[in-house]
């Protein structure tokens, strides 16, 4: 899984991490919300062997954030995998980071625990006093679920991060608003929608569409298919990047031109598509723009293609 944003990306550390780590949790300006460490870079790469060795048992996973030229700016750390959760921490950033580190890595680790390792929720903790990060997590849509003398303790569901993800528009570091004009847009930007595909969705797409294919709504039939259960028709999904084209980004006045699609998986009632758009070209003198559009399911692609829009 390629685990980049706009400004900085998340890759598995490795021993020759271990003098930046090091220096990073000696370093008081970000230290006082971690446990103590001895200044001992020997012991650093032990631990960092330990991490490799839980990587590959799948157990804990150990990220250095770095920025986009390579320069490493943080750590973070999942581990504590239960049933349906994942814990994350060992959060630092340091003087080096992007302006938007923060945001972009907190999404980066939970589209790994949640697409790449297939939870639905996070729990964490974060010790009494630390506010800022306190903050941060609520404003995500944290919830509160205990506390101790030390520390508060933390849950975030998939849902909850893929609506803030929606509203923040991260990659493009956009805000939302009604609409842009065609000078406003520039090659690069992006914008996201979430939806869990229901029963109810696909038997009102059937209704709207005429399309009362069997696969799509007939459980026994579906069994003796080569999919074993029914699908979502797979123009429902590409229907989600009109959603995002008419009612997010652009917004109000765009207008579609065209639009190809190429279906590469099924989609099941339960999954969660996340269709994205990128700008690709501008011409700003006919009031146009092409897109690329693509939909995943638990980070596999499973519709792609491209679309153009004329936009006043």
């Amino acid at each position: 899984m390629n685990l980049e944003s706009k400004t900085i990306r998340l890759r598995l550390v490795n021993e020759l991490d271990a003098e930046f780590i090091l220096k990073l949790r000696m370093d008081n300006r970000y230290n006082q919300f971690l446990s103590s460490v001895t200044a001992d870079i020997q012991a650093q790469k032990t631990w960092i062997n330990k991490y490799k060795t839980d990587e590959e048992n799948g157990t804990q996973f150990y990220f250095i954030i770095e920025k986009l030229d390579g320069t490493p700016c943080g750590t973070i750390r999942v581990y504590d995998l239960r049933e349906d959760s994942f814990c994350w921490g060992s959060w630092i950033l340091n003087e080096d980071k992007t302006r938007y580190a923060a945001l972009e890595s907190a999404f980066l680790i939970y589209q790994f625990g949640f697409e790449k390792l297939g939870f639905k929720k996070s729990h964490f903790d974060v010790m009494k006093g630390n506010d800022k990060v306190i903050s941060f997590h609520k404003k995500m849509g944290a919830v509160q679920v205990n506390e101790d003398n030390d520390n508060f303790y933390f849950e975030i569901t998939k849902e909850s991060v893929a609506d803030m993800r929606s509203k923040f528009d991260l990659d493009a570091k956009i805000k939302l608003k009604d609409s842009f004009s065609i000078t406003e847009i520039k090659v690069g930007m992006t914008s996201s929608y979430t939806r869990t595909i229901t029963d109810e969705d696909v038997k009102k797409f059937a209704e709207v569409s005429g399309d009362n294919n069997p696969i799509h709504l007939d459980e026994e039939y579906a069994k003796n298919s080569r999919f074993k259960k029914r699908i979502a028709h797979g123009l429902m999904t590409a229907s989600f990047f009109s959603t995002i084209f008419g009612t997010k980004f652009p917004g109000k006045g765009s207008i579609y031109i065209s639009q190809n699609v190429e279906f590469k998986r099924p989609v099941y009632l339960g999954d969660t598509v996340v269709a994205t758009v990128l700008v690709k070209t501008v011409d700003e003198v006919k009031k146009r723009a092409v897109f690329e559009t693509t939909c995943t399911v638990s980070g596999e692609v499973v519709t792609t293609g491209s679309a153009e829009l004329f936009i006043p």
